[in-house]
């Protein structure tokens, strides 16, 4: 997911400056402790963020993220994105690194390094059918718990089916030859 940085319709002419001070200003918020209520775009977390809801985002030390946790992170060409935490490592220097994934997605996005990790969702707002407000706290105990399986699950899956991939891959390989 990208965070939705919208820009006021009357800035559009200096879109590319207004985006780059959002950005500065978000992380800004982010880094002196506050949280950060943002809309979600995308649809990489889909079913469990979906593109519309709201989360807020909250500063963590690196060394309190755990695998499931959903984290917001400046990834390639300094795009935010809001992905799952599938794995969880220590280098020998102390530092940590993330591998994430979007829960739609099937491969793994590049190794996150610490430094690029802004904050962790702590709620997702989400509208049910009836339009009453759902407010999901992702730090209560069940929460946490649900998130880690999930890790796991899609960790589970993007193995088999990288495996599937290489096998039919190489079957093809050979049908051709």
């Amino acid at each position: 997911f990208r965070p939705n940085l919208k820009i006021h319709k009357s800035a559009q002419s200096a879109r590319p400056f207004m985006a780059t001070v959002s950005a500065e200003l978000f992380e800004e918020i982010l880094i002196r402790g506050n949280s950060l209520r943002i809309r979600v775009t995308g649809s990489s977390m889909t079913p469990f963020i979906n593109s519309g809801e709201y989360v807020t985002i909250g500063r963590v030390s690196c060394s309190g993220l755990k695998t499931g946790d959903i984290i917001l992170f400046r990834g390639r060409d300094n795009q935010y994105i809001l992905h799952r935490i599938i794995k969880r490592q220590k280098k020998g220097s102390g530092a940590f690194i993330f591998q994430t994934k979007g829960d739609a997605m099937m491969a793994y996005d590049a190794v996150i390094p610490e430094e690029h990790i802004l904050g962790r969702v702590c709620k997702i707002e989400r509208m049910k059918p009836d339009s009453t407000l759902l407010l999901i706290d992702l730090q209560s105990g069940k929460w946490r718990m649900a998130n880690h399986l999930l890790a796991v699950v899609h960790r589970l899956r993007s193995a088999f089916y990288l495996r599937v991939y290489a096998l039919l891959k190489k079957r093809w390989r050979k049908s051709i030859c």
